[in-house]
C-alpha cells in the first residue's frame, strides 16, 4: 500500500508497517529540503529500505547517499546536471545491495557477458548489472 504523508510527518509515519520509504530530497515546488539521515536511520531501525530521489538536488547541492546510509536512489540528469530534455537517468545502489539487487530492466550492457549473445539473461556483477543502455562512442 502506498501512503503519502506531509513532509513534516515523515518521521512519525515510519514504523514497523513500512517496507520502504521513497522521498525526494528537494521538493521542486517549494524548495524544501529533507535531511536524509533521520528518515534513513528511522527506516533502518524498523527494517525498512530507504530510497531517495535526488533529481532536484544532484548538481546543485552535495548529495551524501553513501555517507547517510541510503539503500537506493533514482533520478534524472536534465535539471542541475545540465543534460537537457531526454537526458539520462541515474541509479544508486548501496554496495551492500549490489550483488542481490535485481535490475528492473535487463539491459544488454548489464548482462554478465554482453557479447556472448546468450539466449538467457544473467545479471552482471555488482553495480554493472544496472546498466541498461549502450555507452556513448
Amino acid at each position: 500500500m502506498l501512503r503519502a504523508v506531509a513532509p513534516e510527518k515523515v518521521l512519525d509515519a515510519i514504523d514497523e508497517t513500512v517496507a520502504a520509504i521513497l522521498i525526494t530530497e528537494v521538493d521542486y515546488r517549494t524548495g524544501r529540503r529533507h535531511d536524509m539521515k533521520p528518515p534513513i536511520e528511522r527506516a533502518h531501525a524498523v527494517g525498512a529500505l530507504a530510497i531517495w530521489d535526488p533529481a532536484h538536488s544532484a548538481g546543485a547541492l552535495p548529495v551524501q547517499l553513501a555517507a547517510d546510509g541510503a539503500d537506493f536512489a533514482v533520478g534524472y540528469s536534465y535539471k542541475y546536471l545540465n543534460s537537457g530534455p531526454g537526458g539520462p537517468a541515474f541509479i544508486y545502489v548501496a554496495p551492500r545491495h549490489q550483488d542481490a539487487a535485481r535490475p528492473a530492466l535487463s539491459g544488454w550492457m548489464g548482462h554478465e557477458a554482453p557479447f556472448a549473445f546468450d539466449l538467457d539473461y544473467r545479471a552482471g556483477q555488482g553495480i554493472e548489472r544496472m546498466r541498461v543502455g549502450t555507452p556513448p562512442r
